[in-house]
């Protein structure tokens, strides 16, 4: 078990310089003197990942949850390989399970509703975007002026002024420090506001918070 220990470690560091067909080599030593260690797994499903190589990931992903089905991060990881894939309902379910395993972790709230969101699921994502957010009051910006910009979408989202602008007060009280959040807010408020970020500017903003999460 030592020695795997060892090959895990030179794997990891391989992944660290970004070197991930060696890092594959040195998991797959690891796991055929340590089995049983999911950790080893999880790792060389990452290593896959960033190799593009995304059928592999999940096959590793599926060992690592098979091997120790409680670590909520496994199921993360698989969700956001699909995600990557754009299967955004399997990546859906995936983010539910880990949301079960771990329900006080905001980036698996955040992660479900960037999925419903690509579904054009507004209503749906701004919920869970919402969720995230009251568990970690501290997740960035530009997420926070993203969620402000949904719950005042005026395509797509069915929620009437009224209801949105109790939305935006309850994130007022969350962020109550922020001066720039609350002046977002107001500028939110005009009823001739237009969003000027695009669609896809969003998705690449919160793909990008993703895959920081998933490293």
């Amino acid at each position: 078990m030592e020695e795997g220990n060892k090959f895990l470690k030179i794997g990891l560091d391989s992944m660290r310089q970004n070197k991930f067909i060696e890092a594959i080599e040195e998991f797959n030593q690891a796991e055929t003197l340590n089995p049983n260690n999911s950790l080893i797994n999880s790792s060389k499903g990452r290593s896959y990942f960033h190799l593009n190589r995304f059928e592999e990931a999940i096959k590793e992903f599926d060992k690592a949850i098979n091997k120790n089905p409680d670590i909520s991060n496994f199921y993360f990881c698989k969700g956001f390989t699909f995600y990557s894939q754009k299967k955004y309902q399997e990546s859906i379910l995936e983010f539910e399970n880990a949301i079960k395993k771990e329900p006080e972790k905001s980036k698996y709230y955040i992660s479900k509703a960037n999925a419903l969101f690509s579904l054009s699921d507004y209503d749906r994502a701004m919920s869970f975007y919402f969720q995230g957010m009251k568990i970690d009051p501290k997740i960035s910006f530009e997420i926070l002026e993203f969620l402000l910009e949904t719950i005042f979408h005026k395509e797509g989202f069915s929620m009437d002024l009224s209801l949105k602008k109790n939305l935006a007060n309850e994130i007022k009280e969350l962020v109550n420090e922020n001066f720039l959040l609350k002046k977002k807010i107001e500028e939110l408020e005009k009823n001739d506001y237009d969003i000027r970020k695009s669609i896809e500017a969003c998705k690449k903003l919160n793909y990008s918070y993703m895959i920081m999460s998933f490293d």
